[in-house]
């Protein structure tokens, strides 16, 4: 799998399939590229798919710095994208994948030609399940047993076992400093506890995209349908999708079974349909 080394140091892993007008697909929550290759077959027949690995996710390094998580994975994407020469990209993200392509969108629209959203997230008690179950196991073991314990937490020795330069990594960190910065990022994610526009964005950034933009309607407690709505109303050239796809009950049955991001195949059509129009 090709690697791409960032400005500091770190390495993100890749994949590009199928030939045509660039697409670059994010996948949600901590899910690494492989979750979403039924979707980009799909859609390597009609485009030149750019899947990736975030740092933090699947093969790629790990990596504490900067004010958040997608911050850090904002800038990332664009030094991936202008490093590869492939841009301007048609930008593709489900769920927390959505969030980030609206903050590349935000920060980079010169890089960005179509804009698709889908299982977008936000919400209270979306906050409460991301910055709970991301940051507390991490953080409840760097206080109980250092760093070492935190090598231990499933979810980091998940990354360190795909990328073994994963530990060395990590054991860079002091547990105190570590503690201050997961805290940071959690609290980006509790900006969402108010039922506002997720991640800090504000009403002004969305109204300032110009490039189309497809937006599937949000149907669970996840994915909330307010959101949206409120995306559809505030961005000047969108299109929503409606009626959602899956609710609740049909969420946390995928997500139980783990096909949560297999089925977002399903919307393959739809995109390249939006994709294609001039």
């Amino acid at each position: 799998m090709p690697v791409f080394e960032l400005r500091d140091g770190g390495r993100i892993r890749y994949e590009i399939i199928g030939s045509g007008q660039p697409v670059v697909v994010t996948p949600g929550g901590t899910a690494g590229l492989d979750e979403l290759w039924p979707m980009a077959h799909e859609l390597s027949r009609h485009f030149m798919v750019l899947l990736w690995d975030r740092r933090n996710t699947g093969r790629s390094d790990i990596c504490f710095d900067g004010t958040s998580e997608g911050a850090m994975w904002t800038e990332d994407l664009v030094q991936l994208v202008d490093g590869l020469r492939i841009g301007p990209v048609h930008v593709l993200g489900g769920s927390g994948g959505s969030r980030l392509s609206l903050f590349f969108a935000i920060a980079y629209p010169d890089r960005v030609r179509k804009l698709v959203l889908w299982n977008a997230v936000g919400g209270w008690f979306a906050a409460a399940i991301l910055a709970g179950g991301r940051y507390t196991p991490m953080i409840r073991a760097a206080w109980i047993g250092g760093m070492e314990q935190v090598a231990k937490v499933p979810s980091m020795a998940q990354l360190i076992e795909a990328n073994p330069r994963n530990l060395e990594l990590l054991m860079r960190w002091e547990p105190e400093p570590f503690i201050v910065r997961l805290k940071e990022w959690a609290r980006f994610y509790l900006q969402d506890m108010d039922g506002q526009l997720t991640g800090g964005m504000t009403a002004q950034h969305l109204a300032g995209l110009s490039m189309p933009t497809l937006i599937f309607a949000g149907g669970d407690d996840t994915h909330p349908p307010e959101l949206t709505n409120t995306y559809h109303e505030l961005i000047p050239n969108s299109t929503l999708i409606e009626p959602a796809r899956w609710d609740s009950h049909d969420w946390w049955r995928l997500w139980e079974s783990g096909q949560h991001f297999a089925v977002w195949r399903e919307l393959v059509p739809d995109i390249v349909n939006f994709l294609q129009k001039p």
